[in-house]
């Protein structure tokens, strides 16, 4: 189950000061924790390519590349790369998808791959779920993979009130974020205070009510026998900025607050809490769903799915920008460029295509605030030694694939959730 935009520091299991996520920190009472996941990349398209086929970013290619035209300037996963859902369909799975995004999740970005059943509506948790019961209630014998998106904590948030979270209620106009990012983002843009809370409680109820959600979805699956001897999967595709670094949403750029993202796995018959503190990235999923799969198809989909922790870089990549940040008059000179977050513990280097690279010791400057790439060079140069090497490993030999031209309804639903501007 992936929550669209979750920050892992927004929930309550991962430290977070307010009641935001009550069902989640139940089920990560009995599951998994992973304390340093790292999302591969800092928007929904790329992200979740990286989550179905364990490659990063550069190796599947779907992502946003620049451009000065009006179009889209996003590609989709181009069908030559097998997807978990493949994969697991090739073994006799069922397998269904329930997706609430439906600008970069839709059919038309080829994550449905794999997907007997691919329905994108956009609607928050409590909806979708009431597509997904009946599916899970079908009588088959086959084993089953599920995959649910929720967008309650993607802009517009769902901000109908929850006072036992944010008391008093936030305003639910859908004009807040974008207002924040127009004050922010521009050069010589500021950060106020209370603009950025009016945001931060929006998405905390969005929060709950995506939490509200996950829980109905773990009880209806006790409900109907398959809790026990499930393996349940609670993550994100990344993160989202609330003026950090000057920067508002995501797909901007790879700091923290956009990559941190919560990883909590319970295997079939586990109850007991495990905090796992080794670094995962969103393509170390598949290896490590696989990991509490039957050992035959465990080797099996080894084979495919080569990437598990602790065998490659820790990456993470920001191609450009969506085409409303790019080409926006005001800071779209911000956002034309690559960057690349390579992380060992404590340091994280920044490969940046407009050679702005930076380096931070996350451990004595977890916000990222002093660079200290004049200062250790040695480490900067290992570090891009390691990048070299990785892109060596598994570059894309194939040309950039052809960037799709949307319909009409394609570009309303990408402008209702802020990709596109008017």
């Amino acid at each position: 189950m992936v929550a669209d935009t979750l920050r892992a520091d927004h929930l309550s299991c991962y430290g977070y000061e307010r009641p935001t996520s009550p069902r989640i920190d139940a089920f990560a009472d009995g599951a998994t924790r992973y304390t340093r996941a790292i999302s591969s990349s800092s928007w929904t398209l790329p992200s979740h390519a990286s989550l179905f086929t364990g490659l990063p970013p550069f190796a599947h290619g779907a992502h946003a590349y620049e451009t000065d035209e009006p179009v889209n300037n996003a590609a989709p996963l181009a069908p030559e790369f097998l997807t978990l859902a493949e994969a697991l369909q090739s073994e006799g799975y069922r397998t269904g998808a329930f997706v609430a995004n439906y600008g970069f999740l839709g059919p038309r970005w080829g994550l449905d791959q794999g997907f007997e059943i691919y329905r994108v509506v956009g609607a928050y948790a409590a909806d979708l779920n009431r597509l997904i019961f009946p599916w899970l209630s079908v009588e088959d014998e086959r084993p089953f993979f599920l995959f649910v998106n929720y967008v309650d904590s993607h802009n517009p948030y769902n901000a109908e009130p929850r006072p036992e979270v944010v008391d008093p209620p936030p305003s639910r106009s859908k004009w807040i974020l974008p207002r924040f990012a127009a004050e922010v983002l521009p050069d010589g843009g500021s950060v106020r205070e209370e603009l950025r809370r009016e945001v931060v409680d929006q998405y905390d109820t969005g929060v709950a009510h995506l939490d509200e959600g996950f829980g109905g979805l773990l009880a209806e699956l006790d409900r109907v026998g398959f809790a026990g001897r499930t393996v349940v999967v609670f993550t994100s595709d990344h993160g989202e900025f609330f003026g950090e670094h000057r920067l508002v949403g995501h797909a901007k750029d790879v700091y923290d607050p956009v990559l941190r993202v919560p990883l909590i796995i319970r295997a079939p018959g586990q109850t007991a809490q495990r905090v796992e503190s080794e670094w995962v990235t969103s393509t170390d999923v598949p290896s490590l769903i696989a990991r509490h799969l039957p050992a035959s198809l465990q080797q099996r989909l080894r084979v495919s799915f080569p990437e598990a922790p602790g065998t490659h870089p820790v990456l993470a990549e920001s191609h450009f920008s969506h085409r409303l940040d790019i080409q926006h008059p005001s800071w779209g000179h911000r956002f034309r460029r690559v960057r690349r977050a390579l992380f060992e513990w404590p340091y994280k280097y920044i490969h940046s295509s407009d050679q702005g690279h930076e380096l931070y010791d996350l451990e004595a400057d977890p916000g990222e605030q002093e660079n200290l790439l004049e200062a250790k060079p040695a480490f900067a140069a290992r570090f891009e030694r390691t990048l070299d090497d990785y892109d060596g490993s598994l570059r894309r030999t194939s040309p950039p694939p052809a960037l799709p031209q949307l319909t009409e309804e394609e570009q309303e639903h990408l402008r209702s959730l802020g990709y596109v501007g008017d």
